[in-house]
């Protein structure tokens, strides 16, 4: 196998481990983010 096919594989292989951890990390920080509302802000009225 070419040494340039091997380290393409790696390459992506890095890639896609470091989108699978900054995936898991960022969606865990969002939905904390969202767990953490406050029960007054219940009360407000909505507006967009």
């Amino acid at each position: 196998m070419p040494i340039w096919f091997e380290l393409i594989m790696l390459l992506l292989a890095t890639y896609a481990l470091g989108i699978v951890i900054g995936w898991a990390f960022w969606g865990r920080e969002i939905t904390a983010m969202i767990g953490s509302k406050s029960p007054a802000d219940d009360n407000e009225e909505e507006t967009f």
